[in-house]
């Protein structure tokens, strides 16, 4: 993680140093504590880290709602990545635009939004990776697979 002083990542690790692990997030009936996604962010930055994601490379992040959203932002921060977030409701042409004028390095999606995704990517050089939140086949790495990259 980059040396800043103050940065968005830094900041949430101070928060979850002075509180430490309590129910934080309420989704589809089931409590996620500040622990858990804590330290799942930590091992995805070191995920993101492994694949080249270095201070500065901008991410696309265009998932459904879900707690894995906050997950990769905090991830994303942690390596040092610039967020680059963009409504799953664009279109591919649009999101392509996004992806292209960002100078995006990587897209992290959901998988009812993979195929959009690789619409999008597709011959936009500046792409190294997309990365979906469950396994949706060998051109898309998972979540889980950058978690059990961690360095």
């Amino acid at each position: 993680m980059p040396s800043f002083k103050h940065n968005l990542a830094r900041l949430a690790e101070q928060a979850f140093e002075r509180k430490g692990d309590y129910p934080v997030l309420l989704f589809e009936g089931r409590w996620h504590g500040s622990g858990e996604l804590f330290d799942r962010g930590r091992k995805i930055a070191g995920g993101f880290t492994a694949l080249g994601v270095a201070p500065g490379d901008r991410v696309v992040v265009t998932m459904a709602n879900c707690p894995e959203v906050g997950i990769i932002y905090n991830a994303l921060w942690r390596a040092g990545a610039v967020v680059t977030p963009a409504t799953f409701l664009l279109p591919p042409e649009e999101l392509a635009h996004v992806i292209a004028d960002s100078e995006a390095c990587g897209v992290v999606t959901t998988p009812e939004f993979v195929e959009k995704v690789r619409e999008a990517v597709s011959g936009i050089d500046s792409v190294r990776f997309v990365i979906s939140t469950e396994n949706v086949g060998d051109d898309v790495a998972s979540l889980e697979s950058l978690e059990a990259a961690e360095p």
